[in-house]
């Protein structure tokens, strides 16, 4: 078995060192590849010296920002093939915690598990500033497809670990519907339509800072491009789950989560006119 720790990084500064620390310290992990994705601050000077620093850390580059999908699609194309190869998508302003195995009790020996998901440790950032101590978040609280209707203790992408095989079935999406984030959910929602099988596993692994920055996805200038994203991909969810049993409790709970939030950043927009505008897909 082995594991390819994958980093698109755009204007994560020094996070992205911390990044690719943490994931050159994990056992199991023959090889960390980062694009960066035309960043203009710091983050080239410092991939360039990882990449000295870990023979593991492989670093490439777009001329021209691409977006974090289309980045994350052309680091599988990166990673060494192999049936036996998982692959962990390390957010460049994440890291992997716990201790040097925490990536190997991530992946499963069953042939029957595609993609697992772990719990994680939450820090909170508004205007640059942490707003408390980190918070642990797990993410079995609920069934997945519970989880996912009701909007609650989703994993986030860091959390995902996926045999590589998997993308002949799925892909991350480029299209526009997702340029404002809600990346985590939409490939979830694309693997539980392919059919593959999902196991939660009991790490906390990841180390998510949410809104360190404004410009950040989960930040607060990108809120309302979020939430149309969030609206496009909760259509779907919706429609599918319909199909697939009653989770109409659950359902309810997320529409009206999504509501409120809608309700106070169209509230927020309507001080500059062309705000909505703007960030519709």
């Amino acid at each position: 078995m082995s594991i390819s720790v994958l980093i698109p990084c755009f204007n994560a500064g020094e996070k992205v060192w911390r990044a690719i620390a943490s994931a050159n310290a994990q056992n199991g992990v023959d090889e960390v590849i980062v694009i960066d994705d035309a960043s203009w601050d710091d983050s080239k000077a410092l991939l360039a010296i990882a990449a000295d620093k870990f023979p593991k850390v492989k670093v490439a580059a777009h001329l021209k920002n691409k977006g974090a999908q289309k980045t994350r699609n052309n680091l599988i194309l990166a990673s060494t093939p192999g049936r036996d190869r998982w692959l962990c998508f390390l957010d460049a302003d994440d890291e992997i915690i716990s201790h040097e195995n925490s990536l190997l009790l991530r992946t499963k020996t069953e042939a029957d598990i595609d993609i697992t998901y772990c719990d994680m440790s939450i820090e909170r950032y508004e205007s640059g500033n942490r707003l408390r101590d980190r918070e642990y978040w797990p993410t079995n609280r609920r069934s997945l497809l519970e989880a996912l209707a009701a909007f609650e203790f989703v994993p986030s992408t860091s959390a995902l670990m996926f045999r590589r095989e998997c993308f002949t079935k799925v892909c991350w999406d480029e299209g526009e519907a997702y340029k404002g984030g809600m990346h985590c959910f939409q490939i979830l929602l694309a693997a539980l339509k392919a059919g593959l099988s999902l196991d939660h596993v009991s790490v906390e692994g990841i180390l998510y800072r949410e809104g360190w920055s404004e410009d950040q996805i989960s930040g607060k200038k990108n809120r309302l491009p979020r939430l149309f994203a969030r609206k496009h991909w909760q259509q779907q969810l919706f429609e599918w789950l319909r199909e697939q049993g009653d989770y109409e409790e659950a359902i309810a709970l997320g529409q009206k989560k999504f509501d409120f939030e809608w309700e106070q950043e169209v509230s927020l927009a309507q001080s500059n006119p062309t705000a909505i505008n703007a960030v519709m897909p």
